[in-house]
C-alpha cells in the first residue's frame, strides 16, 4: 500500500511524507491501516525493534488532529525518548500547522499552556500529574498512543501507566494506539484496551543473531572466526571496526561500561578518527570536569566511548551524536540504552545475561529484554543486514543462551498495580481528584485496570483497597466513615447478607500530597518532621528529610571508607535529625540515609564537584539526578508547611532550595543568579568584594579578568555601564 493511496489522510500530510521518502507501507503499517486505524478504531501494535511502530503513531495523529480536529497525547516512558518524539515531530509537522509540546517535568502544575497544543508528548508519570490537576483539556484528546506499553509489567513505571490509561478511559472517550515490542500476550492487552491486534514480526533490515565463544561467533548459517584480543569483547570490536562497522555492547553495570570502553578504546584506536573537538565538548560539559568525564573524552580519542545514567545529559547527548556521525565506533552501554533513543547499529553485542537483583543476587536477564537489545542491531536505509551477538564463557553455556534466547519466545507481561506502594498513592490520587467517594467506587475503578483483566477475582484488591485506605486515614490523607444495611428486602436473610459501605473523602492535607506527587508513606513521615522543626534547624535537618523519603530510594550504599571519611561527623548531625526515631531503628539505614543527606549539603555548600564524587563514590549524571529530586521534596515540603502552619520554616526551605539548586551557600545567591555566573565563578567574584551587580563598577577591569576570564568580565562591565577599551582588552588578552 503507498502513502498516496492513504486518502483519510490530507493531501499536503501525504505530501510531507513522501517529500520525507515515506512512499510505502510495511507489513504492520498496512495492517494497522487495514484494522480500522484511520476509522477511529482502537489497536495494539505487537512488533519488534525498527518495525515501523512510529509511523503509524504519526498516521493515526495525522488523521485526528487534522480530520476530527482533536487532540493527541502521546505517552512515553522515558523522558530521552520524549525528546527525541518532540524534535522529530516538531520539525515533520509544524510546517502543516500542526503544534507540538513536550512535558515531562514538573510534578505540581497544571500546564494550561498544553490547551493550546495538537500533539502534547508526555511521559507517564506526568499525565497522571496532569490528571490530578484536573486539566480542563481532557475532552478534547481524540487519541492516546502508548508508546512501549509492554512496560506495564514494569515494578517501577508499569502501575503508573495503567492507571494513566485507566483514568482517562473512565473521563472521556478516545481512539487508542498502544506499541508494544514482541510480547506473548499481547491479546490480553487489546482485549483489555477493547482494541484490535496488530501483530508481525516484520523487520525492514534482516537480523542474524548468533553465539561467541572460543574466538568464533556462529550465527545460524556461518561461523566467523574472530582473532584473539586482550579479552573477547574488545577482540569482537576490534573485528567489527576493522569492516568498517559500528558496534552497541551491552553490560550490566555501570563500572563495567566504562571499563569496556576503556578497553575496546585501546584495541581499535588506530581505526579512530580525530575526535578531539568532541573529546572536549564532553570534558567541558561541567563547570569543572571530573575524573568520569576526563575517562570519557579519553575513551572518544580512541574511538569508542560509555553511556549510562551517569552522565550528565549533555553528554549523553554528545556520545549519541559523535555514534550517530560515525566519529564514535563503539558504545559500551547499561540496558537502559536499549529501551531509550532510537540509536540503531550495524552489530550489538551482548556480554552479560545476568543482572544483580537485591534480595536475589545474579539473575538472567528477561528473553524480552535480550530482544530489545537484539533490536538495534541494523540500520534503516543503512544495512542490508544486523548481527546480535551474545557472548558465552563456553560451549555448554553458548548452547544454552541460544535455546532460552534465541529460542525461548518473551515473557508475558502482568499488572504490578497490586504493589502496595503504587496502589497507595493511586488510591488517594483517585479519591482526591472526586474521582471515588467510597471502596465501592475505588473498586469499581480497579475493575477497569488491567490487573482487574488478568486477575478476574477481585476479593483480593478489594481487601488491600479497604487497608490502604484505613492506613491512608490513619495519615490523616482522607477522612472515612463506614455504614451500612442488609443487601436484600427478604424476610429471611443469609448470613452475609449485611454489607458495609466505607465513604472516603480526602482532607485538605490529602488534596495536597495527591498534587504533589508524593507517596503517602512521604507524607506521612514529613508532616512528623515538619511538627518537629523549627527555623533554627540547620539545612542538614531538612536535607536528611527529604534524603528519608520513598523518592529518593535508593540510598547511597555504605563502603568501608565512609566510617573513616565521612561517618565521624555523624555524632555532630545526629541531634538535629527530624526524622521519627521509630524509623531509625536499622542502623544501615541511617548511615545511607545520612550520607546521602551529607552529599546534598557537601553540594550547597560549594565543595569541589570533583571531590563530591570521590568522597560520595557517586558520579555526575547520578548527583544532578538526586539534585532535582531533592528540589521536588524541599518544595513540597514548602507547600507541606503551608497547609500546617508552619510558615518560619517555609522561609528556611525557600534559602536551601535556591542553593541546592546553584550549589553555593547563601551568600553567593545574588552572584549566581547572574547569567553566565556560576558557582566557582561567584566566589571568587565574591573574593573581590563583589557581593552583587553592582559592585562590578568598583573592581577594575584587570582584576575581574583575571579571576573570571576577559569575555565574562568585559560582558559584565558592559553590564553595568563600564564598557571596556579595546587597548585594554588587548592587553589583557595578549597578556
Amino acid at each position: 500500500m503507498q502513502i498516496s493511496e492513504l486518502n483519510e489522510i490530507p493531501e499536503a500530510a501525504r505530501k510531507s511524507l513522501i517529500d520525507d521518502g515515506i512512499i510505502t507501507l510495511n507489513p504492520p503499517q498496512e495492517l494497522a491501516v487495514n484494522a480500522g486505524l484511520l476509522k477511529g478504531k482502537s489497536i495494539v501494535v505487537s512488533a519488534p525493534t525498527a518495525g515501523g511502530k512510529t509511523l503509524i503513531a504519526e498516521l493515526a495523529f495525522l488523521d485526528v488532529i487534522l480530520n476530527k480536529k482533536k487532540k493527541a497525547v502521546y505517552i512515553v516512558p522515558l523522558k530521552a525518548l520524549g525528546s527525541e518524539k518532540y524534535k522529530e515531530f516538531k520539525k515533520r509537522y509544524e510546517p502543516l500547522g500542526i503544534s507540538v509540546a513536550v512535558s515531562m517535568g514538573g510534578l505540581d502544575a497544571r500546564e494550561e499552556r498544553l490547551a493550546k497544543y495538537d500533539i502534547i508528548i508526555a511521559t507517564s508519570e506526568k499525565m497522571d500529574s496532569l490528571l490530578r490537576h484536573r486539566i480542563d483539556w481532557i475532552d478534547d484528546v481524540g487519541l492516546v498512543i502508548a508508546d512501549e506499553i509492554h512496560i506495564l509489567g514494569d515494578m517501577g513505571r508499569g502501575p503508573t501507566l495503567e492507571v494513566v490509561i485507566s483514568r482517562m478511559r473512565m473521563l472521556t472517550d478516545f481512539q487508542i494506539l498502544a506499541l508494544s515490542a514482541t510480547i506473548s500476550n499481547a491479546d490480553e492487552l487489546a482485549g483489555w484496551l477493547k482494541a484490535e491486534l496488530v501483530k508481525s514480526d516484520y523487520r525492514p533490515v534482516k537480523l542474524s543473531r548468533g553465539i561467541y565463544s572460543e574466538n568464533k561467533i556462529e550465527f545460524e548459517d556461518n561461523v566467523v572466526k574472530i582473532p584473539e584480543g586482550t579479552d573477547d569483547v574488545s577482540a569482537i570490536a576490534k573485528y567489527i571496526v576493522s569492516k568498517g562497522n559500528q558496534a552497541l555492547v551491552f553490560v550490566s553495570s555501570r563500572p563495567s561500561a566504562e571499563a569496556t570502553a576503556e578497553k575496546i578504546a585501546k584495541a581499535i584506536e588506530k581505526k579512530a578518527g580525530n575526535n578531539e573537538k568532541l573529546a572536549d565538548k564532553v570534558e567541558g560539559a561541567l563547570e569543572h570536569s571530573t575524573r568520569q568525564c576526563r575517562r570519557l573524552a579519553h575513551c572518544i580519542k580512541g574511538g569508542a566511548a560509555f553511556h549510562h545514567a551517569g552522565l550528565v545529559y549533555k553528554q549523553r547527548e554528545q556520545v549519541e551524536e559523535g555514534f550517530k556521525k560515525g566519529k564514535i565506533k563503539v558504545i559500551a552501554a547499561t540496558p537502559t540504552l536499549a529501551a531509550g533513543v532510537n540509536l540503531p547499529s550495524t552489530y550489538v553485542v551482548i556480554r552479560d545475561n545476568r543482572r544483580f537483583q537485591a534480595g536475589y543476587g545474579m539473575r538472567p536477564l528477561p528473553v524480552l529484554e535480550i530482544e530489545q537489545m537484539c533490536g538495534r542491531a541494523g540500520r534503516p536505509k543503512y544495512d542490508t543486514e544486523g548481527y546480535a551477538v551474545m557472548i558465552a564463557k563456553n560451549g555448554m553455556e553458548a548452547e544454552s543462551l541460544y535455546k532460552t534466547y534465541f529460542q525461548g519466545k518473551p515473557e508475558k507481561i502482568f499488572s504490578q498495580l497490586a504493589l502496595e506502594p503504587a496502589l497507595r498513592m493511586h488510591i488517594l490520587s483517585i479519591v482526591a481528584t472526586g474521582d471515588a467517594g467510597s471502596d465501592e467506587d475505588v473498586s469499581n475503578f480497579l475493575e477497569k485496570t488491567f490487573y482487574a483483566y488478568q486477575f478476574s477475582d477481585m476479593h483480593k484488591m478489594q481487601q488491600l483497597v479497604r487497608r490502604m485506605l484505613g492506613t491512608l486515614a490513619k495519615y490523616e490523607l482522607v477522612e472515612i466513615n463506614e455504614e451500612g444495611d442488609i443487601s436484600t428486602q427478604s424476610l429471611y436473610q443469609p448470613a452475609d447478607s449485611y454489607k458495609s459501605v466505607i465513604h472516603v473523602k480526602a482532607t485538605e492535607f490529602g488534596r495536597r500530597v495527591a498534587e504533589l506527587y508524593l507517596d503517602p508513606e512521604t507524607a506521612h513521615l514529613f508532616a512528623q518532621g515538619i511538627n518537629n522543626l523549627s527555623r533554627t534547624h540547620p539545612h542538614i535537618s531538612f536535607l536528611h528529610l527529604a534524603a528519608y523519603a520513598q523518592e529518593m530510594r535508593p540510598l547511597l550504599r555504605i563502603k568501608p571508607k565512609d566510617y573513616e571519611n565521612i561517618f565521624p561527623d555523624v555524632e555532630k548531625i545526629e541531634p538535629f535529625l527530624v526524622v521519627p526515631k521509630e524509623y531509625l531503628y536499622d542502623e544501615e539505614e541511617l548511615l545511607s540515609s545520612v550520607k546521602s543527606a551529607m552529599l546534598l549539603e557537601a553540594w550547597a555548600s560549594e565543595e569541589d564537584e570533583e571531590s563530591i564524587m570521590e568522597k560520595f563514590g557517586t558520579t555526575p549524571g547520578e548527583l544532578r539526578v538526586r539534585l532535582t529530586k531533592a528540589d521536588w521534596l524541599i518544595y513540597s515540603l514548602q507547600e507541606l508547611c503551608i497547609i500546617l502552619s508552619k510558615s518560619e520554616v517555609h522561609r528556611s526551605l525557600e534559602l536551601l532550595r535556591s542553593r541546592l539548586k546553584y550549589g553555593v551557600k547563601a551568600e553567593l545567591l545574588d552572584l549566581v543568579r547572574i547569567r553566565g555566573i556560576g558557582r566557582v565563578k561567584a566566589r571568587k567574584l565574591f573574593g573581590l568584594g563583589v557581593k552583587g551587580l553592582r559592585d562590578i563598577r568598583k573592581v577594575p577591569y584587570v582584576a575581574l579578568a583575571g579571576a573570571i576570564g576577559p569575555k565574562t568580565a568585559k560582558r559584565l562591565k558592559e553590564k553595568v555601564g563600564q564598557p571596556v577599551e579595546n587597548a585594554v582588552l588587548g592587553n589583557v588578552v595578549g597578556g
